[in-house]
């Protein structure tokens, strides 16, 4: 007789393209092939650009269950019912919006694990009083909080109460091979213009974290020591943002030195046409985009802030600058620029970084996570 698959149900804001959804679709699949889940995913807020393409694909069921606000009753109820109909054994909810009601939901249920997941710094993303008031709430008829770093864990622990036993932190992971590919990347200069140009780029959304005003303005004084580099923005945003940046490049004169080029589904090969990857966001829980900095073995210049920090150390995988110095971006890039064997040196450490945090190493330590939740309840059932 086959063995049970475990029933696990995703809680998210939406399928929309962006680093963190592909990571958690990306861990469900990779959980799904094993043949040991049976993981699905709800979105609350909107059905996001992959919904159709998850759906098309069919390993991952996907569904809509919209909650328009955190009084939507009706939606919640939807949810619960869903939950219930379903018999999930474990709930587990991504980011702050899903986290609440994905909990409660769950909790009327009767879930047996419920597991909320925190991407982010939370002190950044919740600052009312009422977020810390809902996490009080919640907390304790939620199994296990996950933080993808100890800098997101101890933010969080240290803003909302919560006693750190309850918090497990579990490291994001990608997926390496497409990384480690090579790539005609002649074909890509010539599309973007940037034949024989020393290329800085960076990949992101455009969003006031990610702080590209800082990396514009290091670009200016970059180009004055280095005429010839090119920085190269790949990532999609709000259009008044897009706006923003684009008057700032005007100002300084910097439309040859600066290009913002929009979302890409080439990423891989984007990384190996830069020469040298820039994070300079203001700060981050984990950004994927570093492991993917690292497992192309680019020369890094990051800032020192997030838990990013806890994998990238100054001088052996990457050169660290506070969050918007512009002067020490700039020292850090023309300094990478002309020096070959310290971009060498960087190089040589990256890929050993990146294997620690492969797609592959994160499923198991979920895998773990789950299995060691499910088999408490039943020692726990057992005693009974």
């Amino acid at each position: 007789m086959s063995r049970r698959k475990i029933k696990i149900l995703r809680v998210m804001r939406g399928l929309n393209i962006g680093g963190i959804e592909l990571r958690i679709i990306n861990l469900q699949r990779a959980l799904n092939r094993s043949g040991e889940y049976a993981g699905e995913i709800v979105t609350i807020i909107d059905k996001g650009e992959l919904f159709a393409q998850m759906e098309a694909e069919g390993l991952v069921p996907v569904h809509y269950i919209p909650i328009k606000h955190r009084s939507d009753m009706k939606g919640l109820l939807n949810l619960r019912n869903y939950i219930r109909h379903q018999e999930f054994d474990i709930v587990h909810t991504h980011s702050f919006y899903p986290n609440v009601p994905g909990r409660i939901a769950a909790r009327m249920a009767g879930t047996p694990i419920i597991i909320a997941h925190h991407h982010s710094l939370f002190s950044q993303k919740c600052k009312r009083a009422k977020h810390k008031w809902y996490e009080k709430i919640l907390a304790p008829f939620t199994d296990k909080i996950v933080a993808v770093s100890h800098c997101v864990k101890d933010d969080y622990v240290n803003y909302t109460g919560v006693s750190p036993q309850k918090v497990e932190v579990i490291y994001n992971g990608i997926e390496l091979e497409p990384f480690t590919k090579r790539y005609d990347v002649s074909k890509l200069k010539q599309e973007l213009g940037v034949e024989n140009k020393i290329i800085v780029g960076s990949v992101g959304r455009l969003r006031w974290v990610k702080n590209y005003p800082t990396l514009i303005e290091a670009a200016e004084k970059v180009r004055y020591a280095v005429p010839d580099v090119v920085f190269i923005i790949a990532g999609d945003g709000p259009e008044h943002y897009k706006k923003k940046l684009l008057s700032q490049i005007q100002r300084l004169n910097l439309q040859k030195h600066v290009k913002l080029i929009g979302y890409r589904d080439d990423v891989p090969a984007l990384l190996q046409m830069f020469d040298i990857c820039v994070l300079s966001s203001r700060f981050e829980g984990f950004p994927g985009v570093v492991l993917e900095f690292l497992a192309s073995r680019r020369p890094i210049v990051a800032t020192n802030s997030g838990g990013h920090s806890e994998i990238l150390k100054d001088g052996k995988n990457a050169l660290l600058v506070s969050p918007g110095n512009v002067e020490q971006l700039a020292q850090a890039i023309v300094t990478l620029i002309k020096n070959q064997s310290l971009r060498k040196h960087l190089i040589s450490n990256a890929w050993s970084t990146a294997q620690e945090f492969s797609l592959e190493k994160m499923t198991v330590r979920f895998d773990a996570l789950y299995k060691g939740l499910l088999s408490r309840i039943k020692a726990k059932s057992a005693e009974i």
